[in-house]
């Protein structure tokens, strides 16, 4: 269940970064930027939009994998069980 959880998490949050907010921050990045030729540009905008939502759900499925742990239906060990 847990791993359910976190890649739920990490498609939800993937998607929303990467139709939401990545176009604008990858926008504001060129813009302080400076370039010598388009390619580069064209370059470092793939690359931005690419890299935020590959983040965003990295830290979605980090965030998921936490709160499946709460989920999680596998009994912890206890002081009897160790000791058999």
């Amino acid at each position: 269940m847990r791993y359910v959880i976190a890649i739920i998490f990490a498609i939800v949050a993937g998607l929303i970064v990467a139709t939401q907010f990545a176009p604008d921050m990858a926008n504001a990045m060129i813009k302080s930027s400076k370039f010598q030729s388009p390619d580069q540009v064209d370059d470092y905008e793939a690359i931005l939009k690419i890299s935020i939502p590959l983040l965003a759900a990295a830290a979605a499925f980090l965030v998921g994998w936490l709160i499946g742990g709460f989920f999680d239906s596998t009994p912890k060990p206890t002081r009897a069980n160790k000791r058999q």
